[in-house]
């Protein structure tokens, strides 16, 4: 299955809205922008940070 990092980071607000989200809800586990663009530009993201964003997602309701 293809991810389209893109819209992933365009659908959570961008870049720093994203890890501003993950930070929030994983304090424990702090995301930085910098990872967020690595993500960009390899094309995917690690599956724990994808599970992370799936709770996120239902939490507000999309």
């Amino acid at each position: 299955m293809q991810l389209d990092i893109d819209r992933l980071i365009r659908d959570f607000g961008g870049v720093t809205a994203l890890a501003d989200a993950l930070t929030f809800a994983y304090p424990a586990d702090p995301v930085s922008r910098a990872a967020v663009y690595k993500w960009r530009a390899r094309g995917s993201l690690p599956l724990s940070q994808l599970q992370k964003l799936t709770r996120i997602a239902a939490d507000r309701g999309w």
